[in-house]
């Protein structure tokens, strides 16, 4: 049967293209500030992404799941200028070099993310920003640039696509908050159900397939694709066919739409076929080669002795159409085709499909208004107000004109008023007979007191003032000195640990017992591991300290005794530089022979790479030694350039670091 070899063979390309390259990839986890969800790991120390939703304002739901990830971009002055959020994670498999793989994702922006400054008013991060990709062979290394997706200015979630080809094999990803440098700039992005699959080459549905009518069979467009669509509207990878027929899919990838058509005959019936052609093309059916639409007939002998008879309806197909939506801002132009749009309106543009037939696009323009937003501030007689760079000093209804989170501009207008009278309450305490002075007015008696007050830098207000009176206060406290210290106390210095009790005179004049518990402390000691790289030094207290060993020291603290400090310091290689001659001549004469690193110290992990002038790779080694002998598979290669790529790991006693060099050498004969 003719389907069974077309199955196998799509199910080999199933487990292919359907692994999984992510761990986590719709961002699941507890909602948490500063950390996203395992198995994503921080990249910047100083500012890490947040799982939402639940913070910063944040309450919109995930696209996919429970929960998704926050990151923003910084552009003020503060000590966190400039600063960008990323995570990374480990790949599941490697994404190999020269495969075409397609990113899938879902972004979002936000007109309310944002925090309340120390100044008191609210930060909006709200300016339209990227989602940076890149990727490596490391935790949060970024050697390979693999695209950057926006800025993104919906607030709703949309979908994106990005295909890429990597040059390397690829073990590790990192995302991260794009944006251009600008000291003005905050910027957010939300990220979820994030998607990487390697691309199928093509699409085939392979050939007409014909069967008994007690047979059926299913047709596969093959995994990788997106937004499968089939003949009646079916959305998935398969498609039953129960009767005869003319079946066709739509999928797409990377932004481009492919498609292809199969004709099923089921024998031993009468079938009836619709059929399609575009205007000027041709329609195969039953040896003919069909130009125009109308009716066919064919009659089909089969091995089974079940005759088909095969009635082809042929109909000429309609223009497709493409229906899309866009917006813009006022005095914003949109390109469709070869036309410059600035009015909102339904516009159409005529294209050839992938199938060869006329199609229609047909767009949908809207032009945004222009935005007013209305606030009401006020000021005191006699101040002023600072709006759109004017000083403001009467009451009245101002305008400025400012762009918004799209991009477009909106009217903002400010009503300013002048306020009203002001009330405060004070509060103050007498002792026995002392007096309170309030306005002009000596106060000796506990009680409410009320005055108006003008001063030239606020309103008029109403002062209040709430006088009590204090009774005789008592205190305790407990004070440590060092051994050969005194502490003054009942009149004189005291050396011994025990209590002491003094009458004194507090701040507001009145009496109060202070009973002290003195207390004797002890010297302490502290030790202290330091590891330091060969050639460098360390201050100790005005000592330079080159060389490994114990030192000792003793230091000031405050309030407790001096600390004797024991620094013990390891001085270590941490550095090791390769040399990689950029010439070697594979002669035999047992005189730079092969192309190697040579190199003091032991390097692990080793990947070294050679390519040929056209990206052949015709070397790959997992050491130093022996390396290049200047042959791929036991063929001498010609004299000429090539370029080499070297990655390794250098262990150091706290740590393993990761190295890349790359470069060109040229090969002598």
């Amino acid at each position: 049967m003719r389907q069974f070899p077309l199955i196998v063979a799509l199910c080999l390309w199933a487990v292919t293209l359907q692994a999984q390259y992510l761990a986590n990839p719709s961002f699941e986890g507890p909602s948490l500030l500063g950390q996203p969800p395992d198995p994503w790991e921080i990249c910047n120390d100083n500012s890490s992404p947040d799982t939402q939703p639940g913070h910063w304002n944040v309450t919109s739901p995930a696209s996919d799941g429970d929960t998704y990830i926050s990151m923003v971009c910084r552009g003020d002055s503060s000590a966190l200028a400039n600063q960008v959020e990323s995570c990374g994670q480990q790949l599941l498999q490697p994404l190999l070099a020269g495969n075409e793989y397609q990113i899938r994702v879902d972004l979002m922006n936000s007109d309310q993310f944002g925090h309340l400054t120390n100044g008191g008013y609210w930060l909006y991060y709200d300016i339209p920003t990227s989602l940076r990709v890149t990727a490596g062979n490391a935790q949060c290394d970024e050697p390979q640039f693999i695209g950057q997706i926006g800025p993104v200015a919906a607030l709703d979630w949309i979908t994106w696509d990005y295909c890429f080809t990597p040059p390397i094999d690829l073990t590790y990803i990192k995302l991260e908050a794009g944006y251009m440098p600008d000291t003005t700039y905050f910027g957010v992005i939300f990220v979820d159900n994030m998607r990487i699959t390697a691309t199928p080459s093509e699409l085939d549905l392979g050939p007409d397939l014909i069967v008994c009518n007690e047979e059926s069979i299913t047709l596969d467009a093959g995994p990788g694709w997106y937004d499968y669509e089939w003949i009646n509207s079916v959305n998935s990878q398969t498609f039953e066919v129960t009767e005869s027929g003319t079946y066709w899919v739509s999928v797409s990838k990377c932004g481009n739409v492919y498609s292809d058509t199969i004709n099923v005959i089921i024998e031993g019936a009468i079938v009836e076929i619709e059929g399609q052609i575009c205007e000027g093309a041709s329609y195969a059916f039953a040896d003919q080669l069909l130009t125009l639409p109308g009716q066919y007939a064919d009659t089909i002998p089969t091995l089974n002795q079940c005759d088909s008879i095969i009635n082809l309806n042929l109909e000429l197909v309609d223009e497709y159409n493409l229906n899309l939506e866009a917006e813009i801002c006022m005095g914003q132009t949109y390109l469709l085709g070869n036309q410059n749009i600035e009015e909102s309106g339904i516009y159409t543009e005529n294209l050839v499909s992938s199938a060869g037939c006329d199609s229609t696009i047909t767009l949908d323009l809207t032009v945004n208004p222009l935005i007013v937003e209305l606030f009401t501030e006020e000021i005191c007689q006699g101040q002023s107000y600072i709006f759109a760079e004017q000083v403001l000093t009467e009451a009245g209804e101002y305008s400025d004109t400012l762009q918004t989170a799209n991009f477009c501009d909106s009217l903002v207008i400010l009503t300013l008023e002048f306020a009203d009278i002001l009330q405060g309450t004070l509060q103050a305490e007498i002792c026995g007979e002392q007096s309170f002075f309030f306005q002009s007015q000596e106060l000796t008696e506990p009680g409410t007191y009320i005055d108006t007050i003008s001063t030239p830098d606020f309103c008029d207000s109403i002062a209040i003032l709430e006088l009590s009176r204090i009774d005789f206060l008592e205190s305790e406290q407990v004070i440590t000195i060092c051994p050969d210290e005194f502490y003054f106390a009942e009149g004189a210095d005291q050396n011994q640990a025990g209590t002491y009790i003094d009458t004194l005179q507090s701040l507001n004049f009145c009496d109060s017992i202070v009973t002290t518990d003195l207390r004797i402390a002890n010297y302490d000691f502290e030790t202290q591991d330091l590891n330091l790289c060969v050639g460098e030094s360390y201050e100790l207290n005005g000592r330079i300290i080159t060389e490994s060993g114990t030192y000792a020291d003793t230091l000031n603290q405050s309030p407790d005794c001096p600390l004797i400090l024991n620094s013990n310091f390891t001085f270590e290689l941490c550095e090791c530089n390769l040399i990689i001659p950029n010439a070697f001549s594979p002669n035999g004469d047992g005189l730079n022979d092969n192309f190697r690193a040579f190199g003091p110290c032991e390097v692990e992990n080793v990947n070294f790479y050679v390519y040929d002038r056209w990206g052949k790779q015709v070397h790959h080694s997992t050491a130093i030694n022996p390396g290049w002998d200047g042959t791929y598979n036991g063929e001498e290669l010609p004299l000429g350039v090539y370029v080499w790529m070297l990655f390794y790991d250098l262990s150091t006693t706290n740590e393993i670091k990761n190295y890349y060099l790359d470069g060109n050498v040229t090969l002598i004969r």
